[in-house]
């Protein structure tokens, strides 16, 4: 399989992912006895933790590499995921926003960074515009 087709199923898995969660999550939360004040509150801590958390992610990765920036960003999200399926608690559920949050702020821009090397697209513009525009394709609905 090709390098480019690897990395395009890779991103549209963990889109797929975030996708279903994104979806369901009021749903569940609003099972788990939330208000919707709750979950808004819940979603504040998320975009609070992301614009926080962006720069020094985005560091991480370029000092340690696109790589390893993806694995904790799987990590995050699975951490993210167990606290939702165990939380009862705000703390919990608070704890899991950040660490759903910090799993985006991994992901982000090292995917790109990543599939850039690795397809080695960064001496074709025109073979990276098609990459990423299929990938946002793929990704977009």
């Amino acid at each position: 399989m090709k390098t480019q087709t690897k990395l395009l199923i890779m991103d549209m898995l963990f889109e797929g992912g975030r996708g279903f969660v994104a979806a369901t999550i009021i749903v569940y939360l609003l099972s788990k006895g939330l208000t919707l004040g709750d979950i808004a509150l819940l979603k504040l801590v998320q975009t609070s933790t992301v614009l926080i958390g962006e720069v020094p992610t985005g560091m991480v990765s370029d000092l340690f590499g696109h790589k390893r920036s993806l694995i904790l960003s799987a990590l995050m999200a699975m951490i993210a995921y167990i606290f939702f399926g165990l939380g009862e608690s705000m703390p919990i559920l608070i704890a899991a926003e950040v660490f759903n949050a910090l799993c985006l702020c991994f992901w982000s821009g090292a995917y790109e960074a990543f599939s850039i090397r690795k397809a080695k697209l960064q001496d074709n513009p025109t073979k990276m515009t098609k990459f990423f525009h299929l990938n946002s394709s793929f990704n977009s609905g």
